[in-house]
């Protein structure tokens, strides 16, 4: 822990991708060789706690061996490796198991006052204390609705603000006596995408000895980064500003959105002096998206944060440090880009198409048939761009073989639907072939994804993707047959076609066809009902 400001990156092994060891040493290199100086790495139940077998069981956590492997490592390379930890929420996979019903609040967050959790959270320490050299720690904190479930049955109402306080008191107390300087996420003081003007009462809450974390991926107003930071430096704890490298909308990366977002996050910090800066990665839903995809984001936003904003010269400082193509990587983002033409919102286009089954139609308006050639298009770019990479080849293929992929799935449904409400039966076998042509993509993106995954993670957490995608396989396969037998007259009717086209899935009558649809989670793409 030097003097110098802290420029890091945060990432994500908690979302069922555990990255290999040989994947994290990696990222220190790329860390170093793009002027960062320390790696956060984020894990809410996935190392090793000795007395706790259910803590990260079967999900590729850690050992301690492991982690002072790579905190030896990264010392090597100039490198602070710092542990990121969960003290109240984001700890949903731990309560899947009985043994911890005791201090299990409501939802993924721990019951604070609660004897038994400062054991387990004085375990968590002393974890990171036997592995880790540095003596910064990030203790998370953040999105918690605590005090709605077991607190208020045990303790009454209290505010929400006022039982985070109490329990922070406590974390920082442990934290302490480890030899810890811990940072927290702001967001429950402060908020994040809605400005929160603290009260004086709520100031003298905020506990001096601990850093202030205000992470924001969103906005596009240098006044609202600006009006955000102010008010946190009205208090005495150093303020750390985390942006997102957007690795978690599903298959695909969003780089550009990242920049645009970042260049104007970066102003409002160097205008406000604020230095310390963490980029985040998270792997939301599943961890599809490979890290290796960001890199312009992550090496641009170090130049950023510098107070360097021509573009052109960041490409081609990147090309030439990476030997990789800085505009290949946006071709990855096309994947995911609503419009194939603009990037002005985040979509999932990538994520929803592979999910949305074909009978529920849910996805209707925000797909444009005239785009379908796109996706071949895009496919052979991918392709192109793989010959060109010297060491991420894998990932184009990947994204090459998704498109191919959604070349046919990708308005599916819309097609059904149309056909369906028409009674045009020849429409309807005009389709069928449809269904196996997918299949056959499928195993081909399957097969790649796989190739991506075992080469990048640890194997747990893959059977998840198995699941998925042999569920979709299965799934496709069923649907040809219900179709099947519709035209053959074994059935009447398709209950599920015969149900009308509803609103735009956000509720409008009039679809945006560049805003993000929102459904970025498998379980609310792949069907309506409970899953």
């Amino acid at each position: 822990m030097s003097g110098e400001p802290l420029f890091a990156a945060m990432f994500d092994c908690s979302r069922n991708a555990v990255m290999k060891l040989e994947t994290v040493k990696t990222f220190a290199h790329i860390l170093k060789s793009f002027g960062y100086n320390a790696l956060l790495l984020y894990t809410e139940d996935t190392y090793e706690i000795e007395g706790e077998p259910y803590f990260g069981y079967m999900r590729g956590r850690y050992t301690k061996e492991e982690l002072k492997e790579l905190d030896h490592y990264c010392s090597d390379l100039g490198i602070e490796l710092i542990p990121c930890i969960q003290t109240l929420a984001h700890l949903n996979q731990l309560f899947r198991w009985p043994t911890y019903n005791d201090i299990h609040e409501s939802k993924d967050i721990l019951l604070p006052e609660e004897e038994k959790t400062y054991a387990l959270i004085e375990k968590m320490f002393q974890t990171c204390r036997e592995c880790f050299h540095s003596k910064r720690i990030h203790i998370g904190m953040d999105e918690a609705d605590v005090g709605r479930g077991k607190y208020l049955d045990k303790h009454g109402y209290h505010p929400r603000k006022e039982i985070i306080a109490k329990h922070l008191q406590k974390v920082l107390a442990i934290a302490d006596k480890y030899d810890y300087k811990p940072m927290m996420w702001s967001d429950m003081f402060f908020g994040n995408v809605f400005i929160s003007e603290l009260s004086p009462k709520q100031k003298e809450m905020v506990p001096p000895n601990v850093d202030m974390v205000y992470w924001d991926y969103y906005s596009q107003d240098e006044n609202h980064y600006l009006k955000q930071i102010r008010n946190h430096q009205k208090v005495p704890n150093k303020m750390i500003f985390a942006g997102g490298l957007w690795s978690w909308l599903g298959f695909a990366p969003a780089n550009q959105y990242a920049l645009n977002r970042l260049k104007i996050a970066s102003k409002a910090c160097l205008k406000e002096g604020i230095h310390d800066i963490i980029m985040t990665l998270w792997k939301d839903n599943g961890g599809e998206c490979s890290f290796f995809a960001t890199l312009p984001s992550l090496f641009a936003a170090k130049r950023f944060f510098e107070g360097e904003y021509d573009v052109s010269k960041i490409r081609e400082e990147f090309n030439e440090l990476t030997k990789e193509k800085w505009q290949d990587f946006f071709l990855l983002d096309k994947l995911n880009s609503f419009n194939f033409h603009h990037y002005l919102e985040p979509s999932n286009v990538a994520k929803w198409s592979t999910y949305e089954d074909p009978l529920f139609h849910m996805f209707y308006d925000h797909v444009d048939l005239s785009e379908e050639k796109e996706w071949k298009i895009l496919a052979r770019k991918l392709k192109n761009a793989a010959k060109r990479s010297s060491n991420y080849s894998y990932i184009y293929l990947e994204g090459a073989a998704l498109a191919n992929f959604l070349s046919v799935k990708y308005g599916l449904a819309k097609k059904l639907y149309d056909a369906y409400q028409r009674r045009e039966k020849e429409n309807l076998k005009a389709l069928l072939p449809a269904f196996d042509k997918a299949n056959k993509f499928l195993k081909s993106f399957y097969e790649a994804f796989r190739n991506l995954w075992y080469k990048e993670n640890k194997t747990s957490g893959f059977e998840i993707q198995d699941a998925r995608l042999g569920g979709l396989s299965y799934r496709l396969m069923d649907i040809k047959r219900i179709i099947q037998d519709y035209i053959d007259g074994k059935i009447d009717r398709i209950d599920e076609l015969e149900d009308k086209k509803p609103l735009d899935i956000n509720g409008k009558e009039k679809v945006d066809p560049e805003e993000d649809c929102g459904f970025y989670t498998y379980a609310t793409n792949m069907s309506v009902n409970a899953y």
